[in-house]
């Protein structure tokens, strides 16, 4: 693995790209227009994985649960950081 390839394992978030395999599929990510929603946004910032490597990850139980309303969710994960709730 050469210095470049490096940088890109290293944060593929910085990087634009999905994490690389084994945990991802290393392709290009644009944050503003490849997710679905703001809790897949909000996942890919911690893990690095694209949309379609969430969805391969994340079974439709675990979707469910938040999708419904991740704003609400997002609202509350918020509040928590802030030690509002």
């Amino acid at each position: 693995m050469n210095a470049f390839t490096r940088k890109l394992a290293a944060n593929p978030i910085e990087n634009g790209r999905c994490a690389a395999k084994p945990f991802g599929c290393g392709q290009p990510v644009n944050p503003t227009i490849d997710f679905r929603d703001a809790l897949s946004r909000r996942e890919y910032n911690i893990s690095g994985m694209c949309q379609m490597c969430q969805d391969s990850v994340f079974d439709d139980d675990t979707k469910e649960i938040f999708t419904d309303d991740a704003e609400v969710w997002e609202r509350n994960q918020l509040a928590a950081d802030w030690g509002s709730i």
